[in-house]
């Protein structure tokens, strides 16, 4: 009889105070912590992206920079009886551009090294310049070059002016 009695009694309390989580209560929260980490992920993977966008196009300013300096520089190939300078040169739509140098007053083209931009991005614009030996324009205008995304909109732009000063823009519209 004592023994039913603290069966009933131990019943009794269980059904008045619940110590845990309904059900529902623990699927709202589920719910709420799987929106959460979805949009932490989705933020991250365009962190990421933005990131190999800004790495490849720093790699092609730089390249452009190594290529201004070489011929600021007067490092001639062994081909070159007189350097020109040295000629950076994409078309629109590629992601292939090149550096060369210009030797023999324009006669001859050396020492050209290929470069591929990272997947899945290409050039939005082309690129023609020739950074001389002496202070000199480069181009007839501002060459504004862009680096697009394929599947993307956003463009890294940079502009090589007139006088040959590279200026990074960075991440466009």
């Amino acid at each position: 009889m004592v023994l039913t009695m603290l069966m009933f009694k131990k019943n009794q309390s269980n059904q008045h105070g619940s110590a845990g989580f309904t059900l529902i209560e623990l699927l709202i929260t589920t719910a709420l912590s799987l929106v959460l980490v979805g949009g932490a992920l989705a933020s991250y993977n365009q962190f990421n992206t933005q990131q190999g966008h800004i790495q490849s196009s720093k790699q092609v300013i730089s390249n452009v920079e190594r290529a201004k300096a070489r011929a600021q520089s007067g490092d001639k190939p062994v081909e070159c009886s007189t350097l020109d300078g040295y000629r950076v040169i994409t078309n629109a739509n590629s992601t292939l551009y090149v550096v060369s140098a210009v030797c023999n007053g324009g006669s001859l083209e050396t020492a050209s090294k290929q470069f591929n931009l990272s997947n899945n991005y290409r050039f939005g614009t082309s690129i023609a310049a020739v950074f001389p030996v002496r202070p000199a324009s480069v181009a007839s205008t501002d060459q504004i070059i862009d680096i697009v995304r394929v599947d993307n909109s956003r463009r890294y732009r940079f502009v090589i002016k007139i006088n040959g000063t590279i200026e990074d823009q960075g991440l466009v519209d």
